[in-house]
């Protein structure tokens, strides 16, 4: 009896083979694993060239409208800067494309109000806000809302500690993502 196989060649959708070591799988569920990632997954180059795409044109877009870089670690503005966008997006079209709001409006009570709000952190907690409420929720934002920029690394210091690393900021330091 031949053993299951622990590798396997997978053929992705974008059309690139990849050898996946599908060895944290139990032995029956390794075959159905192969064609799941071959039915469903380009391959970790692709879908990194794909994210990198989409992130650049998230900044743009984000540009384009006037926003803020966002406060907070890499992880945190990445994610938050397609939270924004996609927020943004959501609200226009269920806010001015249905006539519930006018352009002018929209454009001083959720594009301006939006730009005050600099906190990856604050982004990510509204996230499953209906769009719609948008406007409210930037009329008052909160304490939380617009952060601190990280201050500028300074010049080597006399003291014997090691200075953080300059800009790191923890995703869950309450203060300092503020």
């Amino acid at each position: 009896m031949t053993p299951i196989p622990t590798e396997w060649d997978i053929n992705h959708t974008c059309g690139h083979t990849v050898r996946k070591n599908l060895s944290d799988k139990p032995a029956g569920q390794r075959a159905g694993t192969a064609r799941w990632f071959a039915k469903n997954r380009q391959c970790p180059e692709c879908e990194a060239a794909q994210r990198a795409a989409e992130d650049a044109e998230l900044r743009a877009e984000a540009e384009r409208d006037g926003m803020p870089e966002l406060v907070g670690n890499d992880g945190a503005v990445q994610w938050a800067v397609l939270i924004r966008q996609e927020f943004l997006r959501t609200s226009f079209r269920e806010l001015v494309e249905t006539n519930l709001v006018d352009p002018a409006v929209f454009q001083t009570d959720v594009l301006e109000a939006a730009r005050r709000v600099t906190a990856a952190r604050w982004w990510i907690d509204n996230r499953e806000i209906p769009a719609v409420d948008l406007p409210e929720l930037l009329a008052e934002p909160g304490p939380g809302a617009i952060a601190k920029a990280p201050a500028p690394a300074a010049a080597a210091s006399a003291t014997p500690d090691p200075a953080p690393a300059a800009g790191w900021v923890s995703f869950f330091d309450k203060e300092a993502n503020r």
